[in-house]
């Protein structure tokens, strides 16, 4: 299969736009902790941590997803997407750039301490 510069700028663009729709259910988060700290006198509730950074965005992301696959797999346009490999090839570089955030963010606060 040849690689041409049209499907590099389609995998691109279509990894902006993952980007951004992955961006609202961590904005919905980031609310629900600044919401809950601003209630709970300057300590996010619930106090405990597995709640807080796990079951709690576990469960926004999962909604989120679900109802995203659930409303848009009934147009063509998302039918046909999923069929198509630059899709797979966006989805793939949208979550490496995720990671590589990660581990940046991770990198520099072990380095500052």
């Amino acid at each position: 299969m040849k690689l041409a510069l049209h499907d590099v700028g389609r995998v691109v663009g279509l990894a902006f736009v993952m980007m951004i729709w992955e961006m609202i259910p961590l904005s919905l988060y980031v609310g629900y902790l600044m919401v809950s700290t601003a209630m709970g006198g300057g300590h996010p509730r619930p106090a405990d941590s597995r709640l807080l950074f796990g079951l709690i965005p576990a469960g926004i992301f999962s909604v989120y997803g679900t109802a995203t696959y659930l409303l848009l797999r009934q147009f063509p346009v998302y039918r046909k997407l999923l069929r198509d490999w630059r899709t797979y090839a966006a989805a793939g570089l949208v979550h490496a750039l995720w990671i590589a955030a990660v581990l940046l963010v991770v990198l520099l606060d072990f380095r500052i301490r």
